[in-house]
Formats: structure tokens, sequence, C-alpha cells
């Protein structure tokens, strides 16, 4: 199944977590600096699929 960040931060804050964030990525294949900065760049740009929920236990 897939969830929209947003979806699935509303589940984890739902569960009761604290400090929900959400952190997009791109699965560059290049580890060059730019690469790396460029990703650090558009974390909180929701570009594709993938990305990262986190939170933490009350």
């Amino acid at each position: 199944m897939l969830l929209r960040a947003g979806t699935a931060k509303a589940i984890f804050e739902g569960a009761g977590l604290e400090n929900v964030s959400a952190r997009f990525f791109l699965a560059l294949p290049f580890r060059q600096r730019a690469a790396r900065a460029c990703e650090r760049v558009l974390k909180d740009v929701p570009l594709g699929a993938q990305y990262a929920v986190a939170g933490r236990a009350a």
C-alpha cells in the first residue's frame, strides 16, 4: 500500500508518537559532494515517492 507522507505522519501522530517528521529523499546513484548537497537541499520537496517518517514514543 502506498501512503502519502502526510498520511503516514498522521498515522504516527494518531499512535501517540511525538516529534513526528517526514523527510523526502532522492535515490541518486552518485556519491559526489554535489549530489549529496542536492539531496540535502531538496529534503523538504516531495519529489518522487521516497520519504521517511520518524517519531518518538511519548
